[in-house]
Parts: structure tokens; sequence; C-alpha cells
């Protein structure tokens, strides 16, 4: 089980993709394992990203997750009633 691990990212939001996102005010750093994580993850083709309010403000969150979003949504594609 990874939750808990020190410096695993804050938010693992599933999609069309994994994305893989640090929160932090906006003069927050990274710490070693943090970074660590980072590359690791990057390595593995993983997308990870650092989001700080700024980013909240300047539409970067959203323009991110749109990304995530499938192409045709449902809240029903997986009940097989």
């Amino acid at each position: 089980m990874m939750m808990g691990k020190p410096g695993l990212p804050d938010l693992i939001i599933v999609g069309k993709t994994l994305l893989f996102a640090e929160l932090k005010t906006n003069y927050g750093q990274l710490s070693a394992t943090q970074t660590d994580w980072r590359y690791s993850l990057q390595a593995a083709g993983c997308n990870w990203c650092k989001w700080t309010p700024a980013d909240l403000d300047s539409g970067e969150v959203e323009h991110q997750l749109s990304k995530m979003m499938p192409d045709r949504f449902s809240p029903n594609r997986y009940n097989d009633n």
C-alpha cells in the first residue's frame, strides 16, 4: 500500500491516464523525498505536476483536469443494468 509514504504526491487522479499532483503554497518547495517521487514517477512514464493557488487562479488546474476526462463521459458507463 502506497498511502502515507513520505513524499508521495497529495493527489492521484484517475482519468484517461494517471496524474500525480503535489499541492503547494505559492512559495512552497518540494522536499527531497517529494523530488525523488517526482523523478521516479516521470521516469516510469507517469504524469506529475505541482499545483499552487496561482495555478488554480490561472486556470491551469482546470486545463490539466479537462485533459483527463474521457471523450464521452457518462456517469452510468460502468453500470451493467
